[in-house]
Order: structure tokens, then sequence, then C-alpha cells
């Protein structure tokens, strides 16, 4: 029998992909976007992302275990739909690409500046390319292995003396605000789950995984929540404007006997949860590459992704040019988040409908 994900793997799974290295700037990006008290604004943009993954969860229920795939080839014909694979290949296998190099680029920027640039992008596409071979399962399971990062999560109890509920203010969303720009940096500190549409042959239950998605999803909200909220009880507005990095500034205030930089021991911990995410987009670029183009093989399949998006990235230099970057992908990977489940409802909806009428 093949194996399938469990719900539990599933939850992990979700959240290992959502969350990323942007919560080191998360408090300062709400704070540019939502105003005073931010951190309310977070929690806004995760309703709304849970609106989309509940539009997915019916994905999930209607489509009888049935690949998105399969799916699309009953409504859709082959001259759209290969131009359509095609792009989602090259968005989430750059996206992939690109999020190492930032994580590299700030790892450089902190701890290494000397050295030798692509380390761990090169790391990164190694470890990608031999767990993609290996399958979804493999790579679930090691999700489930790095889950323990969300321990680091727990340092947070360590600033709570210092924490003073008047620096919140009693003024919510004012001052200048960057409402476009912040707000699909905010979202996209949550893309990611809208891979779990690629899950569905794999899933145990798969109508009632939107419960698995909808958990994961919850737990990294509530991460990104109490990771702002004690950032704003910290530190003042002005004070979070004028710290790109916050949550590095908050940890340097720790101090422990057996660890000399607590921030250097968190941020080298993110290196687990970054390459799964890097992994998992790849994966799904894998998905719909091998759709577009049946006759290739698997093995061709993740190294052509591979090489070509590499390539991409030796013309994106410098932390602007990544961060201008991941703005216009994560937009426009926002826009497919939605599109794509809403496109499968339809076409479940049209078929549904022509199978009545030959009945």
């Amino acid at each position: 029998m093949q194996e399938k994900l469990h719900p539990y793997q599933v939850t992990i799974v979700v959240y290992m992909i959502q969350i990323g290295i942007t919560i080191i700037t998360l408090p300062r990006i709400s704070a540019e976007t939502f105003g005073t008290n931010g951190w309310i604004g977070v929690i806004i943009v995760s309703l709304l992302v849970a609106v989309n993954i509940l539009a997915i969860g019916l994905v999930f229920f209607y489509s009888n275990g049935k690949s998105i795939f399969k799916i699309l080839d009953e409504g859709l014909p082959q001259f759209l739909l290969r131009p359509f694979y095609l792009f989602l290949a090259l968005l989430w296998s750059t996206l992939g690409v690109l999020i190492a190099k930032d994580f590299e680029l700030q790892l450089n920027l902190f701890f290494y500046p000397t050295r030798t640039a692509y380390i761990y992008v090169l790391m990164s596409l190694f470890f990608t390319y031999w767990l993609v071979r290996r399958g979804i399962y493999h790579i679930a399971k090691a999700s489930v292995v790095f889950f323990a990062v969300i321990l680091m999560t727990l340092l947070l109890g360590f600033l709570l003396p210092e924490f003073r509920f008047t620096r919140l203010t009693p003024f919510v969303f004012k001052g200048d605000k960057e409402l476009f720009k912040g707000g699909i940096q905010v979202v996209s500190a949550f893309l990611g789950y809208e891979l779990t549409l690629l899950f569905i042959p794999y899933m145990l239950k798969p109508k009632t995984a939107v419960k698995s998605v909808l958990l994961g999803h919850a737990i990294v909200t509530f991460v990104y929540v109490s990771t702002c909220f004690v950032a704003f009880g910290l530190f003042s507005y002005r004070q979070l404007l004028n710290d790109k990095f916050p949550i590095l500034t908050m940890l340097e205030y720790l101090e422990f006997p057996f660890i000399e930089r607590v921030e250097g021991f968190v941020f080298h911990f993110f290196i687990l949860e970054v390459i799964i995410t890097v992994i998992f987009f790849y994966w799904g670029a894998d998905q719909v590459l091998r759709q577009a183009i049946p006759k290739i093989s698997p093995r061709k399949s993740i190294l052509s992704l591979i090489i070509v998006s590499f390539c991409i990235s030796l013309f994106v230099n410098g932390s602007l040019e990544v961060d201008k970057w991941l703005l216009s992908l994560g937009f426009a990977e926002a826009i497919i988040a939605v599109i794509l489940p809403t496109l499968l409802l339809l076409t479940l909806g049209i078929s549904h409908l022509r199978h009545k009428q030959n009945v």
C-alpha cells in the first residue's frame, strides 16, 4: 500500500512551509503597514488567509481524492493548462531559490561577512534535489523532525519582565502607512499553504484535511502575533520603524550562562525551517513541470528546475534587489493562492453539472 500523509504531518508541514525568516522583520513591517498596534493587522491578514484556506478545504472535500491535475484536465484544454503549469513551475522554483538567497544574505550580513557567496544556496539546492527525488513522504518526515524549532518561541517568555503595556498606546492604526507594499509583505509571510492543493492524492483523509491545514496556520499565526505583540510592548512605535531587524535586537537583551549570543543561536536554527520551505516550493514546481512535460523524467525535471532558477538568482544581487523580487513574486503567489482554488471549484462544479445531465 502507498504511504499516506497523516493529519498531524499535514499540520506540521503547513507550519514549516509558512514560517520563515520574515519573522525577524515582521514587527517593523506590521508597524510600517498598519501603524500603531500593527500586530492587530497581522491577525486581520491571518483571518483573510484562513478564509482562503476554507476555499481550499472545499476543493479537498469535493475532489474525492483526485489530484488537481485530473480535475483541471476534465474542464480545461491542454493548450491552456501547459503554459499555466510552466508559469507555476518557474514561479515556485524562483521563489524557492530567492528565499534561500535572502536568508544567506542576512546570514552573511550578521555572522559571516567574509564567507563566499552561495554556500547556503547550494547546500539548500543539494538537499532539495535529494529529498524531492525521494518523494513527499520523506520530505514530510524531515519536516516533523525539524518542527522542534518552534521551541525557540519560548524565549519570548524571558523578555516579558521588560514588557510595558504603555508602549502599546491606546491608539490603533495611527501614523503613516504603506498598506499596499507592506500588506503584500505580511501576506507573503503566510504564503505556502496553497501548495497543500497538491497533497490531495497523498492525504490519508482528504475530506477532513482542512482542519489540519487550519491548525498549522493557527500555530503560525500564534507565533507571528505573539512575537509582534511582545515587540510592540518592548519598543515604542518609532523605535520599531527605525529598527530593520527588531527580533534580533530583542534577543540581544537575553543572556544565558551557556549561550554567548542568543540571537545567533536562534538565527542559525532558522536554517532548518528555510530549507524545508525551499524544498516544498521546488517539490510543487517539480509536480507541475512533470504535468506540463509528461515525457520528462523525474531526475531531469528537478535538475532542470534547479539549474534554471539558480541561473536566475545570479542576476539578482544585493538585499534590496532580492527584496524587490520577493515582493513581486509574493504578489504573484498571493494571486495564485486565491485564483487556483477558485478555478478548481468552478471546474468541479462544471464537471458535476455535466455528470447530472448525462445521468
